[in-house]
């Protein structure tokens, strides 16, 4: 028997795998984009809010309703700047345009994941285009028009422009701007910029990124007339918010307190598994974490946000960085290891949100499995923080 023969069954085998995982994704997107550009009442209920408290942020009023039990703000005031746009067309044009940006990046991160692993062959080029859209919690959010593709699309080209052995001024200044647009949600991003500390020559940028921050956060007070008063009715809203939402969550320290009734102590956990992400960024490897190596600590810090405080399961897109770091370890050396565990993590991350008892008394059987793998996509992409680096795939990924 010819050595053809075990290769062409193996490409048969991707082949297949990839059309089961686009069938899968597609199955859940396109209702979810189909409720997004529909009828009002059948998707984009957060897109309609963010676009309702923009306009109400730039008529003189603070978004956050204090007083009025309808507002569902929860963002902060940079982010409603920061939204601006979005008040600036009506919703029947905007839900178009948010639908057709969240396709493009989700197009975006299935090419730069086939790039990243190496993909070889148009079954590979597929299998690895369609991992990131097999979390499920992307058409939920899809539907409701929420912000997480864009955001994390948004820390992963900054990751990709920020996190790399020769900077220049130009990678720098996009890099800042598209981790700034991804702090318009700060508990989704904020950890990443902890990375920046792991290197002397991205501090400035991190100097910079805080500025231009409070700078945002100055004019919604200015606008608004509330001055830091803002911040005071922000933090007011959003500790509101985070503990009704933290027990019809999973996965996140806030919704385990919730379910022992120790949710006083959601700031000590939130704090506990920040000081992690901290001690990893100054950590040697975190500062090795250049070129290919970017995608072991983004992963690290990706599941690092995930826990770290209330989120919802849209929220699991943060899981395309643990994706990536997988797909660029299988890149590298063909691992049959990582394809198993890559493998497993893509499996979990499909079952519905009905199955995650959301709310419920204890964890679900699909959320120890997805908690179970996680921990070992961590462990491995610690390790691989303290490798000799991974090499880029050929075609200019690393080129801006």
């Amino acid at each position: 028997m010819t050595e053809a023969a075990p290769r062409a069954a193996i490409r048969v085998a991707v082949a297949l795998l990839a059309l089961s995982l686009a069938a899968v994704a597609l199955n859940a997107l396109v209702p979810a984009f189909g409720a997004l550009v529909g009828p009002p009442e059948t998707g984009g209920i957060d897109l309609q809010s963010r676009a309702a408290e923009v306009s109400r942020l730039w008529s003189g009023q603070s978004p956050y309703g204090l007083g009025n039990a309808s507002s569902s703000a929860v963002y902060p005031p940079a982010s409603y700047v920061m939204l601006t746009p979005l008040a600036w067309l009506p919703y029947e044009i905007l839900k178009w345009l948010w639908a057709g940006s969240a396709v493009g990046c989700l197009l975006w991160l299935g090419w730069l994941a086939g790039r990243v692993a190496g993909a070889r062959g148009p079954e590979q080029v597929a299998l690895a285009g369609f991992v990131p859209a097999s979390i499920a919690g992307v058409a939920y959010g899809v539907q409701n028009g929420q912000l997480h593709v864009h955001v994390v699309a948004a820390l992963v080209g900054a990751a990709l422009l920020l996190l790399r052995s020769r900077p220049s001024l130009r990678s720098d200044l996009l890099g800042g701007v598209l981790l700034l647009f991804a702090l318009v949600k700060p508990t989704v991003a904020g950890p990443f910029c902890l990375l920046l500390l792991a290197r002397r020559d991205r501090v400035p940028v991190l100097v910079g990124l805080t500025a231009a921050y409070c700078v945002l956060t100055a004019v919604g007070g200015l606008v608004t007339g509330e001055g830091l008063q803002i911040l005071t009715d922000w933090l007011h809203r959003a500790r509101g918010g985070a503990s009704f939402g933290a027990g019809g969550s999973y996965g996140n320290v806030h919704a385990w307190s919730a379910m022992l009734g120790l949710s006083r102590f959601d700031p000590v956990a939130t704090v506990i598994v920040v000081a992690g992400v901290v001690g990893f960024a100054f950590s040697g490897r975190a500062a090795r974490a250049v070129d290919g190596e970017r995608w072991g600590a983004l992963a690290v810090v990706a599941l690092g946000a995930r826990v770290a405080v209330y989120h919802q399961d849209y929220d699991d897109t943060l899981l395309i960085g643990v994706q990536l770091a997988l797909l660029a370890r299988w890149g590298r050396g063909r691992s049959l290891t990582v394809v198993w565990v890559l493998g497993a993590l893509v499996l979990v991350q499909l079952g519905p949100r009905e199955w995650l008892n959301l709310g419920g008394a204890a964890p679900s059987l699909l959320e120890w499995a997805r908690l179970g793998v996680w921990a070992v996509a961590l462990a491995m992409c610690v390790q691989a923080g303290g490798s000799s680096g991974y090499p880029e795939a050929s075609g200019g990924v690393d080129e801006v």
